[in-house]
């Protein structure tokens, strides 16, 4: 196989703008299909694409039979998703899904067996991963001149407006509140009443990254319902998780989405910072900021810490074959998208490790949907599970209940 044929399902504003366009401008992709349940987004798509070889399907299983593409990306409602996926891989496609994985653990210990059993190509589509300054850090942690890494914050803070949380149950499209209160047909997406820290991928993903690691360890806390600044959308408006990784690093996660915040330049809403015995690194809060770093090694505690001009432009774009691509600076997430596609394209046509694979997506997943739970049980402590196969659970079968 020298090209992927793929069918593409999910065509709101993420998997019509972006996926549906790396789909079809990177090289080793060609789309063959698009599919939603909502026909004006169908027809939307297809309007866009102005391609007469991509069919267009309104069942997903429809697709799988009549098209026959080698691989799928799904970019769905996020407790829809894994359903797609397993019906997806057992008709011997390879799956991408957006993130987040899932919403519960069964739907990840579902997808964790099934990828196991089928043995195909599994990969969450996260891109903050991707940034360069991750891999610069990653580099500083390995090279043991920050110590042992004692501490590490994310955060996703951002406000998109309120018309996330309704939409028309006819033509898919969002309502603003004002419309949703008056539109009989407005319906709750899967964005509302959900936990904000569930939206944990793009901060998780980086940090265990960098760090190498898993999370085993999860407590949460959230912001009370009674006072939300929008009571329609029935969700906390701040969500904190305190989790302790495998090795000893104590994280500090924050996700909330429904107070207006300011832009913090390249990386949007996302902040990172990490503590070691030996110094620290820090992420700018704004387009003026500085990203700083201090160690020992470069001076006394009387030291500022030095200003530093890491990017988000991935630094592995030339492994990645991205050199030709005129579009990477734009693909989205800066330049981070185009990262993802390439990676998923490599894993299938040239064997390369999956570089997001179910393990690491259900590692970002689980101490998320974890941290919401604990805050529904009054800050109960849970112990996040090892998903990786081992002498207590044989590849594809479900751990034993205890």
């Amino acid at each position: 196989m020298n090209e992927i044929r793929v069918g593409l399902v999910g065509l709101g504003p993420r998997g019509r703008g972006c996926w549906a366009r790396h789909f079809r401008q990177m090289p080793g992709y060609r789309l063959a299909a698009v599919c939603d349940r909502f026909t004006e987004q169908v027809e939307k798509t297809m309007r866009e694409i102005d391609d007469p070889d991509v069919a267009a399907y309104r069942d997903f299983s429809s697709m799988l039979k009549e098209a026959s593409p080698d691989a799928v990306g799904i970019c769905s409602d996020p407790d829809r998703q894994v359903d797609l996926a397993v019906e997806a891989l057992e008709a011997g496609v390879h799956v991408m899904t957006e993130v987040p994985t899932a919403f519960t653990m069964d739907d990840l210990w579902w997808l964790v067996t099934t990828v196991e059993k089928t043995g195909l190509v599994y990969q969450l589509g996260e891109q903050t991963r991707h940034w360069g300054f991750v891999d610069a850090w990653r580099g500083i942690v390995q090279s043991g001149a920050m110590g042992r890494i004692v501490c590490a914050e994310g955060q996703y803070i951002g406000y998109y407006g309120t018309h996330w949380f309704f939409y028309d149950i006819e033509t898919g499209r969002y309502l603003p509140l004002d419309e949703a209160r008056s539109n009989p047909r407005a319906r709750p997406t899967w964005r509302r009443g959900m936990h904000p820290i569930w939206y944990l991928p793009h901060e998780l993903s980086p940090l265990l990254k960098i760090l190498d690691d898993r999370v085993v360890e999860v407590v949460a806390m959230g912001t009370p319902l009674e006072v939300a600044r929008v009571p329609e959308a029935n969700k906390r408006d701040m969500e904190i998780a305190l989790m302790l990784t495998a090795k000893g690093t104590l994280m500090r996660l924050s996700c909330g989405f429904t107070c207006p915040v300011p832009h913090r330049g390249e990386t949007g809403h996302h902040w990172y910072a990490l503590m070691g015995t030996e110094g620290s690194v820090e992420w700018k809060r704004a387009g003026w900021d500085k990203c700083k770093m201090w160690t020992t090694a470069m001076g006394t505690r009387d030291n500022e810490p030095t200003a530093v001009e890491w990017s988000t432009y991935p630094l592995k774009s030339g492994e990645y074959g991205l050199e030709s691509d005129d579009n990477i600076s734009a693909s989205g997430h800066g330049g981070a998208d185009a990262s993802v596609f390439a990676t998923f394209r490599d894993a299938i046509l040239n064997g390369a490790p999956v570089d997001m694979d179910v393990y690491k997506a259900c590692e970002t997943a689980a101490p998320a949907i974890l941290a919401g739970e604990s805050i529904d049980k009054d800050s109960a402590r849970f112990i996040v599970p090892d998903f990786r196969p081992g002498p207590d659970r044989p590849v594809g079968q479900l751990p034993k209940k205890t």
